[in-house]
């Protein structure tokens, strides 16, 4: 498919000798597009591109930040994988604030289409519900996954007016589900429009309890994004929205490591950063991290594959259900069968062990319960 690249991203003009040293690093590893081409090289995995654009948000200055993102990136070693990761430059700012996400639309419909998964670097968070696609009626929902303090990323939740992510919610174009919320900065009715649309919310200290919890949801989403409100301000002390109280740098890049190793992930961005050195590594590293659990991704699906699954059959007695689980030969991780009302096939749900072990028990699973929900 031929696609005008050169009228939607500008060159890369970070050069990995004026920043990196040692020819371990990341950026004498990545390739960089040729801005006199609009071919991409065969066999690249993941494509890189920053997005200098924060007129969407009520805090300006994560524009800025992208370019000291990729430098940091560029620095950190290279993940040892045999994918290949292209650096396409930034992305064109439009002449408007829908410009902008037209053209970031476009440009992730032509990756989608080439089965390239899209790394991002903003810019402010408003962006990500500009990766979405817009399905035809009747379509299953996108599964989208934000980490950020409170639901519905976008907006400051306690200053600004619906997101553009949570009006995609409310036409039923996708399935939204958040971790790492706080109580604090979540009104009642964003959590209950977020239910009632059977998305999920993780709340900060039920994942720091276990992290494992969120693992099944970043499985099953196509689109993850982080806003950089969503990590402790000791940690990213110039986020577009600071807090002493967030993720811990090593559970946000423990988070980014599942993310890569989702199936079915299409795109990974990272939101609202602005400049200052320790958040821009902070923001690099979780960028690395999604590469590293890319790097050791197993394509696997009960519905396309069953004979690389051991079935599981669970009747459960008094609530005159049997749920049937899926146990994966090659990583032990599960899945769970899941049927909606009108639905003559059953969805297949990501869960952890725990849940079929609460199958076993005679309890539904909370996880199942959610997904059938009225």
């Amino acid at each position: 498919m031929n696609f005008p690249l050169s009228d939607y991203l500008l060159p890369v003009e970070t050069l990995p000798e004026d920043i990196c040293g040692d020819r371990c690093c990341l950026g004498w590893n990545i390739l960089r597009r040729n801005p006199d081409s609009d071919e991409l090289p065969a066999g690249v995995t993941i494509a890189f591109a920053g997005i200098p654009e924060d007129r969407g948000s009520d805090i300006p200055g994560a524009a800025a930040a992208v370019e000291e993102i990729r430098s940091e990136l560029y620095r950190l070693c290279a993940p040892e994988w045999n994918g290949t990761l292209m650096d396409l430059g930034n992305l064109r700012k439009g002449a408007s604030l829908e410009d902008t996400y037209t053209g970031l639309r476009d440009l992730t419909d032509y990756l989608r289409g080439e089965q390239i998964v899209l790394l991002l670097a903003g810019g402010s968070s408003d962006l990500l519900h500009a990766t979405i696609p817009n399905l035809p009626k009747g379509c299953p929902p996108v599964r989208v996954t934000t980490l950020a303090p409170g639901i519905g990323m976008g907006t400051h939740p306690l200053t600004g007016s619906l997101s553009p992510l949570m009006r995609r919610v409310s036409t039923g174009n996708i399935l939204l589900h958040n971790l790492g919320h706080q109580a604090c900065f979540t009104p009642a009715d964003v959590w209950d429009n977020l239910h009632t649309s059977k998305g999920d919310s993780l709340r900060l200290g039920r994942i720091r309890t276990d992290m494992l919890l969120a693992e099944p949801i970043l499985r099953d989403s196509r689109i993850t994004g982080i806003t950089m409100d969503a990590v402790r301000s000791s940690d990213a002390p110039a986020s577009a929205h600071p807090s002493p109280n967030g993720l811990y740098a090593e559970e946000i890049c423990q988070l980014a490591s599942f993310a890569g190793n989702a199936t079915h992930c299409q795109v990974f961005g990272v939101f609202d950063a602005t400049c200052n050195l320790a958040t821009s590594q902070m923001a690099a590293q979780i960028l690395w991290y999604f590469v590293d659990g890319f790097s050791r991704r197993v394509q696997e699906d009960p519905a396309l594959d069953p004979g690389q699954f051991v079935r599981y059959l669970i009747p459960l007695q008094g609530y005159d259900q049997t749920l049937t689980f899926y146990k994966s030969r090659k990583t032990d991780r599960y899945w769970m069968e899941a049927y909606c009302d009108g639905d003559s096939l059953p969805n297949i749900l990501a869960c952890t062990q725990a849940d079929y072990q609460t199958a076993c028990s005679g309890e539904l699973p909370d996880r199942w319960m959610r997904s059938v929900q009225a």
